[in-house]
């Protein structure tokens, strides 16, 4: 059958509906030999799959597989990482933060205070503060000598630096000032998000009278052409009555207008913070208390002193007292946890309490059959740790792991959850800091995990794995990340992915596993698999002009359908407001090219980011772009929908285009087109698909989709009529 079916036109309707079949031309047509024998075909820097049998499943279905991943992901690394993160993330719809696990709708980091909730989006990568939150800042914030500078500047300055380091109430200090400065109570405060270039900050992107805050903290222009990016910056601001504060950090060298940050003392944060979590003053004795006092003293962060008040309004409201909150701060938990590892407590008993840390909230059974299996390898050959005679009752090991077992609501067992999650982090990095001994038996521990069949298990080992990459770089790198850049296997490309996200999280080592992105981008493919994957979990929102050449060059290079398919799902992860017109301007021009990898990737990435229209969770609607933007969004949508269908026709692929055919393209146009009449900014995209049809030789499947969708009651006589008429060129208006 050729590529255009022709079947009989119906002269006075489309025929009775009946039991709907696939359209022949879509699904029933042999496959073409030559684009059989090309989807085998690999290039030289190509490896094996143990995987690809994945791509076989419905999208929904994998679709839906990946949104259960991405939640245990975020839920991980909120245990492991979100008490001590030092450095924020951004996720596919609203920034959220690496210092605090969010327990009440936001985020704290010191100097840089992240909501939960989403902000009022403003223009091009700028956010705004919502009016509540600009209410709760003005409450907890403690001005200092800085601030005053700050503010005095600013009423003359268009732009000034505030110099200091990281958790230092830098981004509070500098949202305060300009909220002063403001010449009227409506002029929006906010910040420019990470992955706005300065040099691409235009006066169309500001709002006439607001204040923004740009976080510029060991950026290399502020290193090289410090001068130039701030006259710019001066330049924009000044014509829209504007102000910028520039966080930068205290080796800061330029000759611009800056000031040193003085942090506030941590007694009166805490005392603030715990008056606004309490909605209103703190009980008297709250500042007396003896163990409060000492551990604001003792090296305490501001964000330790935000965490105590947090947590002891919540241990107040609960009925309990301060020393319960005292208890689960870092450093008092980070001491309870050397004792719990110490060599005076049963070797199964460490081992468990470690298996808790990194395998936390899974079944007891996985718990437990982990923490043998780390026993049995710090076990001497000639010595048997486990005493027949002498069993341990599982409770007294949840116990001793300050652990909980929470039965399954779904009668499979009980699963063990940490008392404190915050525990998760600290047992593991107490366990590789201070007890040397054991590292070598955790790593070939962490390996077995990896291999481990539940992915959940995978999961965690590898952002256990992540976290250790923040303590020792070269010994992790060695035994995993590089190991798994060289395999042929998508489950180590995604082990090293996941470790990856985990580290990134960490400012010490963000650059150089940045740098270590890039470079792999043009690697093997195994490398570029990993790449793949990696931007689009949270670090592509922030790196998007990394990640969009980097993805680019992956497309260009690979004919594997595993890494294309990671390649699209990249790209919608890492599609959100902000980043929307840059990733649609890239799949456009890949979708239009010449080249078939790119062509393939576009309509896949087509395919996931346009499904959902059904249920509300598709974000390609025209409405979602500024009315400014709709005209040239439509007109991308088309041709992006056209390379989509194009590529999901098995009688005949674009041209030089290999791979299995995307049927699932057809299925999510069909939605479109059932959702006429109820979506906005469906119509006018689907019009235009079908006026194009002939143009784009897809009149004749188009015929026989549409025949199709008739019978299934997808669309009704008068839409048949309507489209079908569309591409002959006589649609009515």
């Amino acid at each position: 059958m050729s590529a255009e079916p022709t079947p009989q036109e119906p002269e006075a309707g489309p025929p009775e509906p009946a039991k709907a079949q696939e359209p022949a031309g879509a699904s029933e047509t042999p496959e073409n030999p030559d684009a059989a024998k090309n989807a085998r075909r690999t290039s030289e820097n190509e490896t094996g799959d143990d995987e690809d049998g994945e791509l076989d499943r419905p999208l929904r279905e994998r679709m839906a597989a990946e949104d259960r991943e991405r939640h245990l992901r975020e839920a991980n690394l909120r245990d492991l990482y979100g008490e001590y993160g030092d450095g924020p993330r951004a996720g596919r719809d609203a920034i959220s933060g690496g210092a605090y696990r969010v327990k009440s709708g936001n985020i704290y980091h010191a100097d840089r205070m992240v909501f939960g909730g989403r902000e009022e989006e403003g223009r091009g990568g700028v956010v705004h503060l919502a009016p509540n939150r600009r209410q709760q800042l003005a409450r907890v914030h403690v001005p200092t000598a800085s601030y005053e500078r700050l503010a005095a500047l600013l009423r003359d300055e268009p732009v000034v630096a505030l110099r200091g380091g990281r958790g230092s109430g830098r981004l509070a200090t500098g949202w305060m000032a300009l909220l002063d400065r403001r010449r009227t109570a409506q002029a929006p405060v906010g910040w420019v998000r990470d992955s706005v270039d300065p040099l691409d900050l235009t006066e169309e992107r500001l709002d006439e009278g607001g204040g923004y805050v740009l976080d510029a903290t060991g950026r290399a222009w502020t290193r090289a052409s410090a001068d130039g990016v701030f006259q710019h910056l001066a330049a924009v601001a000044a014509t829209r009555n504007a102000r910028i504060v520039v966080l930068v950090d205290q080796g800061f060298p330029g000759t611009v207008s800056a000031v040193d940050h003085d942090p506030p003392p941590p007694g009166p944060v805490f005392e603030r913070w715990l008056s606004w979590e309490l909605g209103g003053a703190a009980p008297a004795e709250t500042a007396a208390h003896d163990g409060v006092r000492e551990y604001l003293r003792e090296g305490c962060t501001l964000a330790d002193a935000v965490q105590l008040a947090k947590d002891a309004a919540e241990a107040l409201r609960a009925g309990g007292g301060l020393d319960d909150a005292l208890a689960g701060q870092p450093r008092r938990l980070r001491a309870h946890v050397a004792t719990l590892l110490s060599p005076e407590h049963d070797v199964r008993r460490r081992c468990f309490l470690l298996g808790v840390a990194v395998l936390n909230e899974l079944p007891s059974v996985t718990i437990t059959r982990a923490a043998l299996q780390l026993t049995e390898i710090l076990a001497d050959p000639d010595h048997t740790l486990v005493d027949p005679e002498s069993w341990d009752a599982l409770s007294q090991w949840v116990d001793y792991a300050q652990a909980s077992q929470v039965p399954d609501e779904r009668g499979r067992g009980s699963r063990i959850s940490l008392r404190r999650s915050t525990m998760a982090s600290i047992v593991l990095e107490v366990a590789w800091r201070e007890h040397p001994t054991i590292r070598e038996a955790l790593l070939a521990w962490l390996g077995r995990l990896c291999e481990h069949p539940d992915q959940a298990v995978r999961i965690k080992a590898a952002h256990a794995i992540g976290r250790l990459v923040t303590y020792d770089f070269d010994v992790i790198d060695g035994e995993f990340l590089r190991r798994w850049s060289v395999s042929g296997r998508t489950r180590d490309h995604w082990l090293a992915a996941w470790a990856i996200e985990a580290a990134l999280l960490s400012q010490h080592v963000a650059p150089r596993l940045l740098d270590r992105l890039r470079d792999w981008a043009g690697g093997s493919a195994a490398k570029q698999a990993i790449v793949a994957r990696a931007y689009g979990l949270g670090v592509g929102v922030e790196q998007i002009d990394r990640a969009l050449p980097a993805l680019r060059q992956i497309a260009l290079r690979s004919s594997r359908p595993a890494t294309q398919d990671a390649v699209s799902r990249t790209l919608m992860e890492i599609y959100g407001p902000d980043t929307a017109v840059k990733v649609l301007s890239e799949l456009a021009e890949w979708a239009v090219g010449g080249h078939p990898g790119l062509r393939r990737t576009a309509a896949l990435a087509m395919t996931r980011l346009a499904s959902g229209v059904e249920s509300g969770t598709c974000r390609l609607l025209l409405a979602e772009f500024p009315a400014d933007k709709q005209d040239w969004a439509r007109e991308h949508l088309v041709s992006l929908w056209e390379n989509a269908l194009r590529c999901g026709l098995i009688a005949r692929m674009p041209t030089g285009v290999i791979g299995r055919p995307i049927r699932a393209a057809w299925d999510v146009f069909a939605e479109w087109v059932g959702n006429w009449a109820t979506v906005p900014g469906v119509r006018p995209v689907v019009e235009a698909v079908f006026e194009g049809a002939v143009r784009n030789h897809l009149r004749g499947p188009l015929r026989l989709h549409l025949r199709h969708w008739y019978l299934r009651r997808v669309v009704d006589i008068p839409l048949y009529h309507r489209l079908d008429h569309h591409m002959k060129g006589t649609a009515g208006s």
